[in-house]
């Protein structure tokens, strides 16, 4: 076997481990926004086993800054699951790290370094003249108004509910990775049982549509600033480039969710 087919044969399981990871990243995201603290402790040791397998393949000098960071938040929650504000701290950074980790591109091979762009930075300047930090207000002063509403009961929910606004105002004015993340978590927030038992709440049915229709607006406008963005880096730099993708996460829960109601 040449050097050209063990690398490609190395790439081949490299990308399969990372296939798993990403999965398993994505299943800890999602069970941390529910109230079952053994699931949510559970998918964290899974992802641990599956990011410690893979740093362990890769010299480290290869291990990108977001696996180490990852492996080390979750190795941390792991062992301090327990203590007062574990999980918020586990979800902000899962969040902090989510986009560099769904969107990684394995390259060994030195590359031509010519012009370069920070998605980050252009984002920065669209998101100044957007609607995000408005729109991410609104979703929590409604998250706010129906806990102060005294008609949800159940404790676990509540913490659902704080947790939430905490992320999302921290995230409002974050970077790309940060509300990108916030609107993954939002998402996989709307799927699980504790929002879909605050939907049934009379007393709160116009919070919940309030955060809901904003949640909406907020995906179409992060859909609006991703096309903008990609607009100018193509016509700026080499139409070549592939930015980070976009998904309408939010929309297509909430017209799942409802078509299930």
């Amino acid at each position: 076997m040449d050097h050209s087919e063990s690398v490609h044969v190395f790439l081949r399981f490299l990308n399969q481990r990372y296939t798993e990871l990403k999965s398993q990243l994505e299943n800890m995201l999602k069970t941390m926004s529910s109230s079952d603290e053994e699931a949510k402790l559970t998918a964290s040791r899974e992802f641990l086993s599956t990011s410690s397998g893979l740093a362990l393949t890769l010299a480290a000098s290869d291990r990108p800054a977001w696996l180490k960071d990852l492996i080390d938040n979750t190795e941390w929650y792991v062992a301090n699951h327990g203590s007062e504000g574990a999980n918020h701290t586990h979800v902000m950074h899962i969040i902090d790290r989510y986009e560099q980790a769904m969107h990684h591109e394995w390259q060994f091979d030195p590359t031509d370094e010519g012009t370069s762009y920070s998605y980050d930075e252009l984002y920065e300047d669209y998101r100044n003249e957007s609607k995000i930090e408005a729109l991410s207000e609104g979703m929590v002063d409604a998250l706010n108004q129906m806990i102060d509403s005294c008609e949800i009961d159940s404790v676990s929910a509540i913490n659902s509910l704080d947790q939430l606004v905490l992320l999302i105002d921290q995230n409002k004015s974050g970077p790309y990775s940060s509300i990108s993340a916030t609107r993954e978590f939002i998402a996989k927030f709307l799927r699980n049982t504790t929002w879909m038992q605050i939907r049934k709440i009379p007393g709160v049915k116009n919070f919940k549509d309030i955060f809901e229709k904003t949640a909406k607006e907020l995906d179409i406008e992060l859909d609006r600033l991703h096309r903008d963005i990609v607009a100018e880096i193509q016509q700026r730099y080499d139409s070549a480039v592939k930015p980070v993708p976009q998904r309408s996460v939010v929309r297509n829960t909430l017209l799942e969710t409802t078509d299930e109601a």
